[in-house]
């Protein structure tokens, strides 16, 4: 509704996005689906900004966006050839 509320999309927007909830669980992050409908041509730039506008609710919230990290280990014979950088 916040989105709505703006001047700057409320023209843009047909009716108030939709959260359709969430599609999924994973390891590496959390999956929520929304719907929006607008007028034509302008779905790229109002999703963006209802992208832009839940990360900061979550950066508010205290939520962080998970990324995939891996740890590698090497193992060598002779660890004085191993450069370091």
């Amino acid at each position: 509704q916040e989105l709505r509320q703006d001047p700057a999309f409320t023209d843009l927007l047909l009716e108030d996005p939709s959260v359709w909830g969430v599609q999924s669980l994973d390891a590496d992050g959390v999956v929520v689906r929304l719907a929006v409908k607008t007028v034509p041509q302008q779905q790229w730039g109002v999703t963006r900004e209802l992208r832009r506008r839940v990360k900061g609710g979550l950066d508010e919230a205290g939520i962080d966006i998970p990324f995939p990290q891996h740890t590698v280990w090497l193992r060598t014979d002779n660890p004085a050839q191993v450069p370091v950088s």
